[in-house]
């Protein structure tokens, strides 16, 4: 269970380490001023939320492929949404397939939507 908790939180992009001791502050200048994190995703989340939704549902491949067929429109001519969204169509029909259950899926497509692709 502990293997399963620490790789859920590493999807998510959560910390799995061990807290470190907390330094004294440091200046500015020596705590690398300009460094910047990742970009947020370029993608519409609560677009790519609700599409998930409508694919979770889905306990066959023909509904999959309805349910995509009439969300797709959705989704414009955002390229970055676009390839997100297929990147969580291969990861729900390899729910189907049985290659990942429904809990591993979540998890995957959830850390999609937070992160990008």
């Amino acid at each position: 269970m502990d293997c399963g908790s620490l790789l859920r939180a590493w999807a998510r992009g959560e910390s799995t380490t061990k807290s470190q001791p907390v330094s004294p502050p440091q200046r500015q200048e020596e705590q690398g001023a300009g460094y910047s994190q990742a970009p947020a995703p370029s993608h519409d989340r609560d677009l790519l939320t609700e599409y998930h939704k409508l694919l979770a549902g889905e306990i066959d491949t023909n509904g999959l492929k309805a349910s995509h067929a009439t969300f797709k429109p959705r989704f414009g001519d955002d390229q970055a949404t676009i390839a997100a969204a297929g990147q969580i169509l291969k990861a729900h029909n390899a729910r189907l397939r049985g290659d990942a259950d429904a809990d591993q899926t979540a998890v995957y497509v959830e850390g999609l939507i937070e992160e990008g692709v």
